[in-house]
C-alpha cells in the first residue's frame, strides 16, 4: 500500500476537526443547565445597576412583579421578551427573598385573564407582516408591580430601554414612608412645562405654591424649586426662600441673568432680585450670555426662501469632559444644551460654604455682554474676544452659611389687619448643612431642547434625588440616554487622526503583504520538508 503525504496531511485535518466538534459537545452538554450571562457593554447596561440593588435591599417588605406576557407573540417582540425576562431574572437574584417573579399568561386560563384585568393589562393587538401575508394577532404583555397593599401598572411593554428605571423608580416610590414634596414657586413669571412636571409627579407630590407659604413648612414642603422668575421677586420672598434654604432644606434656582427676545434676536438684563441672595451665599448669575466656539449645537436658521443649518455658539453643549465627574448629580452625564444661559461667578472668599461648580463651558468660551446683547449667528462670529475660558453654568453650595439676611432689617409682609407673620416665625440666622443648586438657565428644560439632550432633565432629576432622598438613580436613568457626542479635539490631535487615515491603509497593506508572503513561503518550506523525507 502507497503511503502519500497528502493522504496523511488530510487524515490530520479531519481528526482535528472531530476532536473540536467532540469538544464542543462536552462543553455544551456540561453547561447546559448553568446560565451563564456576560455584559460587555461599556456601560454595562444588561447588568442590575448598585442603585437598583440599594433599593431591592431597603424595601421593608416584599416586592411582587407579576408579569403578564402571551407566548404567541409577533416575532418582532421575541427579543424584547428574552430581554424582559432577562432583567426580571436579575432583580429576583438581587432581590432575593425580597422580590417574587410571577409570569402568567392570560390567554391559558380564565384566572390569569381575571388577573391581568384587575391591574389594567389589556389585550392589545399585534401587526404581524410576512413574506406573503399581513396578519392581526392579539395578546398581553404587560406587568404590575404590588407592594403591601400598593400597585402600579404597565399595560404595555414596547421596550425595554428605560425599564430598569421604571421598575426600581416605581419600587422605590411605593416603599417610602413619605413621599417627598416640592415646592414649586409662583408668583413671579415661574413656569415649568406640563410635560416635565408630570415627569417629576412620578416621584414626588409637586405643589405650587407662593414663597410665604414656605414661611411654615417645615413639616410639608421639603425642597424649594424656582424655575424661571421674569419679574422681580419682593423682598419679603426671598426672606421666606433664605430663612427655608437655612433651616437646612434644599433649594434648587434654574434663572436666566437676561431675557432673550427671539424677534430682534438680542438679549437684555433681567433683574429678578436673586442676586440679593445669592452674592450673600458667595455667588452670581451675570447678566450676560455664555458663548461657546467650540463646542455648540447646530441649529437651523433662514434667509429668504433659503434654510441651512448652522453651529450656534450661543448654545452651549457641555459633554463629559466639562461635567463635575465626583458629584453623583452630573457623573453619569454625557450631553447637556443649554439655549442662551448665563454665566455664574463665584467670589473666592465663599468663608466656611463649599461652592462646586457642576459643569462648565468648554475652554474656548467667553461672556457676551451689552444692552442689548447681539445674538445673531454674524453679530457672534464679528465680536470674538481675544480671551476665553471655561465658563460655569451650575453650582452645588454645601456646608455652613449664614443669612443673606444676617444683620439686616427683616422684611415685613404684614398688611392692614395682620400681624408680621414672619418675625412670629423666628429669624434663622445661619446653617450648617446648606443644600443649594444653582443653574445660570431655565430653557434648558424647554421640550423642543430636551428632545435633543435627554440629559437635561435627567440633570434635574438627579438633583430632586440626591438633594431629597439622598439616594440618585442617575446611573439608571442615564442609559436611557444613547446620546454619544464626539469627543472635542484639539487642531493637534484632528491632523494625527486625518494623516493617520490617509497614511495607515498603506501601512496595512503593506504588513498583510509581508505576513502573506511569510507565511507562503513558511508553507513551501513545510512540504519540502516532507517529501524529502520520502
Amino acid at each position: 500500500m502507497s503511503y502519500s503525504p497528502k493522504t496523511h496531511i488530510g487524515a490530520q485535518k479531519k481528526s482535528q476537526v472531530v476532536l473540536i466538534i467532540g469538544i464542543v459537545i462536552v462543553f455544551n452538554v456540561l453547561i447546559s443547565s448553568v446560565s451563564i450571562r456576560a455584559d460587555l457593554t461599556e456601560e454595562k447596561l444588561f447588568t442590575l445597576s448598585d442603585a437598583t440593588k440599594t433599593v431591592l435591599q431597603n424595601a421593608p417588605n416584599t416586592v411582587t412583579i407579576k408579569a403578564f406576557i402571551s407566548k404567541k407573540i409577533p416575532d418582532a417582540l421575541l427579543a424584547t421578551r428574552q430581554d424582559f425576562k432577562d432583567l426580571l431574572n436579575e432583580y429576583e437574584n438581587a432581590g432575593g427573598e425580597n422580590v417574587i417573579i410571577e409570569y402568567l399568561d392570560p390567554d391559558e386560563n380564565e384566572r390569569n385573564k381575571t388577573q391581568a384585568d384587575k391591574y389594567g393589562i389589556q389585550q392589545i393587538r399585534f401587526n404581524t407582516f410576512g413574506a406573503e401575508k399581513f396578519e392581526i394577532t392579539s395578546g398581553y404583555f404587560g406587568m404590575a408591580i404590588l407592594y403591601e397593599d400598593k400597585s402600579e401598572n404597565f399595560p404595555v411593554l414596547q421596550q425595554t430601554e428605560n425599564l430598569e428605571y421604571d421598575i426600581t423608580s416605581t419600587i422605590q416610590k411605593m416603599s417610602r414612608k413619605k413621599t417627598p414634596v416640592i415646592g414649586l414657586i409662583s408668583g413671579h413669571g415661574e413656569k415649568i412645562d406640563p410635560a416635565e412636571r408630570a415627569e417629576i409627579e412620578k416621584q414626588y407630590i409637586v405643589q405650587e405654591i407662593l414663597a410665604q407659604e414656605l414661611e411654615n413648612s417645615s413639616d410639608g414642603i421639603d425642597l424649594a424649586l424656582i424655575v424661571g422668575p421674569t419679574q422681580a421677586i419682593p423682598p419679603e420672598d426671598l426672606y421666606s426662600v433664605d430663612q427655608f434654604a437655612m433651616s437646612g432644606k434644599p433649594v434648587i434656582i434654574l434663572a436666566n441673568g437676561t431675557t432673550v427676545d427671539l424677534q430682534f434676536f438680542t438679549a437684555t438684563a433681567l433683574n429678578t432680585g436673586l442676586n440679593t441672595l445669592l452674592e450673600e451665599y458667595g455667588i452670581k448669575i451675570n447678566s450676560d450670555v455664555a458663548i461657546d466656539t467650540l463646542s455648540n449645537e447646530a441649529l437651523q436658521f433662514s434667509s429668504g426662501i433659503f434654510s441651512f443649518a448652522l453651529p450656534y455658539s450661543a448654545w452651549p453643549v457641555i459633554t463629559e469632559n466639562g461635567v463635575n465627574p465626583d458629584s453623583p448629580i452630573t457623573s453619569a452625564l454625557r450631553k447637556l444644551t443649554f439655549p442662551w444661559p448665563s454665566t455664574l461667578s463665584i467670589r473666592e472668599d465663599t468663608g466656611a460654604a463649599t461652592i462646586t461648580p457642576l459643569f462648565v463651558t468648554s475652554p474656548q468660551s467667553y461672556s457676551a455682554q451689552g444692552q442689548p446683547i447681539q445674538l445673531n449667528p454674524e453679530a457672534l462670529e464679528a465680536r470674538l474676544p481675544p480671551e476665553k475660558s471655561a465658563k460655569i453654568l451650575g453650582a452645588h453650595i454645601t456646608g455652613p452659611l449664614t443669612s443673606a439676611f444676617s444683620g439686616k432689617e427683616i422684611p415685613s409682609r404684614a398688611s392692614e389687619g395682620e400681624t408680621n407673620s414672619i418675625i412670629n416665625t423666628g429669624f434663622i440666622p445661619s446653617t450648617e448643612s446648606s443644600n443649594i443648586i444653582v443653574v445660570g438657565s431655565n430653557n434648558f428644560l424647554d421640550p423642543s431642547v430636551v428632545q435633543r439632550s435627554f440629559d437635561n432633565f435627567i440633570l434635574l432629576g438627579n438633583a430632586l434625588d440626591v438633594m431629597t432622598t439622598g439616594q440618585s438613580l442617575a446611573d439608571i436613568r442615564s442609559r436611557g440616554s444613547q446620546i454619544r457626542p464626539i469627543k472635542i479635539l484639539s487642531k493637534e490631535q484632528e491632523r494625527t487622526i486625518k494623516y493617520g487615515n490617509i497614511f495607515s491603509g498603506v501601512v496595512i497593506a503593506v504588513l498583510v503583504g509581508f505576513i502573506s508572503t511569510f507565511r507562503r513561503r513558511k508553507k513551501d518550506r513545510y512540504a519540502q520538508n516532507i517529501y524529502s523525507d520520502i
